[in-house]
């Protein structure tokens, strides 16, 4: 098995747009996560497709004795900008360069998808201690309760409508890769946590630029997409801003603990 072609040549492109452009983790998620997996002072941590570090923001004051594995270089350099204190290497879930039963848990935040196979399971079963802890954590758009004009249903569904031909976490089936395996115990353990995020006009564009599928668009497209984006959001009503005149999007993040046979 080899890395999805789509993310590594997206990341590697867009790895300083994705830094700046996309959200941190809420704490009270990151909270429901460490004490489920049961983390703790020295535990060995192991987060893979680590990006740029947007999620390692949450833990690295934990005292965990934490190795970031990266397929992307472009990611990885970024990474390393941002926690140079961080053992950091290239890797991927096929074979990410652990030693057998090294990890107390292993943590994936907004990536499982793009690798959800039983290969992958596999490789991080192996790396994983009996009875330790598979950790995903997804950032994710909430459009249920907003109306069929509201910016933020709008302007996702646009941009979803670009989403063809990549694995994403909102299609589920990242949840087949856990069918007929004997790696990780069933059922899982999992929660949402809702919230919301304000964002100017002008970060929308930067948001969902950051998207692999829509990094790979050409150039006309793109600015078409954009010019779009920038219509709706222009034209939000008071009532979808903040007190400051700022854009509210509706969140939620998705965290699930599997634990290891």
């Amino acid at each position: 098995m080899s890395v999805n072609a789509t993310s590594l040549s997206s990341f590697n492109a867009n790895h300083e747009l994705y830094d700046k452009a996309r959200p941190s983790f809420q704490q009270d998620a990151v909270k429901w996560l460490i004490d489920t997996a049961g983390l703790h002072k020295g535990s060995k941590v192991v987060e893979l497709a680590v990006g740029t570090g947007k999620f390692t923001k949450s833990i690295i004051n934990n005292g965990y004795d934490l190795v970031a594995v990266e397929p992307s270089e472009g990611m990885l350099t970024s990474f390393k900008k941002n926690f140079p204190q961080v053992e950091a290497k290239i890797g991927s879930s096929y074979e990410t360069g652990i030693e057998d039963q090294w990890a107390d848990a292993v943590i994936v935040a907004q990536a499982y998808h793009w690798f959800a196979d039983h290969k992958s399971l596999e490789e991080l079963h192996r790396i994983t201690k009996p009875g330790g802890k598979l950790v995903f954590i997804w950032n994710i758009e909430v459009l249920d309760k907003l109306s069929p004009s509201h910016w933020q249903k709008i302007s996702t569904e646009k941009v979803w409508s670009y989403d063809v031909n990549v694995p994403q976490y909102r299609h589920d089936k990242w949840q087949d890769s856990f069918k007929n395996q004997t790696w990780f115990k069933m059922p899982y353990q999992e929660k949402i946590l809702p919230y919301q995020l304000s964002y100017s006009d002008e970060d929308m564009w930067n948001y969902w630029e950051s998207r692999s599928y829509i990094t790979a668009l050409d150039g006309p497209e793109k600015a078409k997409l954009k010019e779009f984006i920038e219509g709706v959001v222009s034209k939000a009503p008071k009532e979808e801003r903040d007190s400051e005149g700022k854009l509210v999007a509706d969140r939620g993040t998705h965290v699930v603990v599997a634990t290891r046979v």
